[in-house]
């Protein structure tokens, strides 16, 4: 998502200078070619605050207090900081919740009252806030911004990272179990035994999903391939998942880059915004797209749903294109609108 974001603000406005909060700043740096300060020093985000025209804070389930309110603090926290400056806050392509605490809904909302705008990824956050008592007017209700990465970009790439067989793409993350990596394993296998399809494993989160798909490469029997992502562009990423034949998806975005190339996938639930995101496809064309809980992935057989995803695979794929045409100019419908208030603030520059 960091590197769609830079790509559209140095798109739209060609002389600004982007410098990022980053836990990793040399390979964010190195990957993204931007001034970068490691998010923990409180001295250089000071400074970098004091010299900028703006902030702005995106994109993804930032606001959220699911996995740990103290998360969700730091990012509030940034954004308070930045209006003590007196700086313009923007908050793009962001999914809000589950917030299950009162003090976080409450924290969120007096945040959020004073800044610019919020680009919202979906309809469900737009309502969240509202239901929290957030003022309308500073809400746009658009869709996630990777939408916005060029399809047809995926299919010029002569990326060599890609794999020359047929394959298929298994982007996943930490957190599963033993039982759940041995049984996923066992399906991927199946596959590959059954429709001679490869597994090619994408990190998207190398330094967080590394350790649970080195297990689940162990594991396998049939052939499997650890891709190194960390120095790949969203551009590569989407390439790899371009040229295969479906994904199985857990983190949201492998999902929209499978959408954006027009590829089946299947998708693994262990947050709302995964249902949001397929129960949005569904609705806009007859599609079906199978989706299991994460907390099955011990003794779910995913191979009747998938043979039945690749046989309907041309059919699906046609729909899928449909829908990312419709998805993607809402979604460039409200980039336009949270840039024309972004503008302002760069007079010339712009």
């Amino acid at each position: 998502m960091l590197g769609v974001l830079i790509h559209l603000l140095r798109e739209a406005l060609p002389k600004v200078r982007v410098v990022v909060l980053s836990q990793n700043p040399r390979l964010t740096g190195y990957t993204h070619q931007v001034k970068v300060i490691n998010r923990w020093n409180v001295l250089q985000i000071g400074r970098a605050l004091e010299q900028s025209t703006l902030f702005v804070l995106g994109g993804g389930s930032l606001l959220q207090d699911s996995t740990s309110q103290r998360s969700l603090y730091y990012y509030l926290g940034l954004i308070n900081w930045a209006k003590y400056r007196r700086k313009p806050v923007f908050l793009i392509s962001q999914g809000i919740g589950p917030l299950m605490r009162k003090s976080s809904r409450s924290r969120v909302l007096s945040t959020l009252r004073n800044i610019d705008a919020i680009l919202l990824r979906d309809r469900e956050s737009y309502n969240e806030l509202i239901s929290l008592g957030a003022d309308e007017k500073r809400l746009i209700c658009g869709e996630d911004l990777a939408l916005l990465t060029n399809p047809m970009d995926a299919f010029r790439s002569t990326s060599s990272h890609s794999p020359n067989e047929k394959y298929f793409c298994a982007v996943l993350k930490d957190g599963l179990t033993q039982a759940q990596i041995f049984n996923l394993a066992k399906n991927f296998d199946k596959i590959y035994r059954q429709l001679g399809l490869s597994t090619v494993l994408l990190p998207f989160f190398k330094e967080r999903d590394w350790r649970i798909l080195q297990a689940l490469a162990k594991a396998m029997k049939t052939h499997v391939e650890l891709m190194n992502t960390t120095n790949l562009t969203s551009d590569k990423v989407l390439s790899v998942i371009a040229k295969s034949q479906f994904v199985i998806g857990m983190r949201l975005h492998s999902l929209v880059f499978a959408l954006n190339a027009h590829v089946p996938f299947a998708a693994i639930n262990y947050d709302p915004k995964i249902e949001r995101f397929v129960h949005r496809l569904q609705s806009c064309a007859s599609l079906h797209l199978p989706i299991w809980e994460v907390k099955e992935l011990d003794k779910i057989d995913m191979f009747d749903q998938i043979n039945q995803l690749c046989s309907h695979a041309t059919c699906t794929r046609a729909k899928l294109a449909i829908v990312q045409q419709k998805l993607s100019q809402e979604a460039h419908r409200a980039w336009d609108q949270l840039l024309s208030q972004m503008v302002r603030y760069f007079g010339e520059m712009s």
